[in-house]
């Protein structure tokens, strides 16, 4: 499982992923964390690298994946 900060964010604090599941959890500046099912190597690796994530989240994960809330 790969773990990826995001200081520099203002929606976005941090994300995981997992290449075995392909699931990606994303942990918002709001405090909630939704798992994304099915997101591609190549998905993870464009959102951990992009300039802007709170953009590459809701142009290629949000609508793309299917995802559930996580309980705290």
């Amino acid at each position: 499982m790969t773990k990826h900060e995001f200081p520099h964010s203002s929606s976005i604090r941090n994300c995981t992923y997992d290449p075995s599941t392909k699931d990606m959890i994303i942990e918002f500046a709001s405090g909630g964390r939704h798992k994304f099912t099915g997101v591609t190597q190549e998905d993870f690796d464009g959102f951990k690298s992009c300039e802007s994530v709170g953009s590459y989240f809701h142009t290629k994960i949000r609508k793309a994946y299917k995802s559930e809330r996580m309980e705290d």
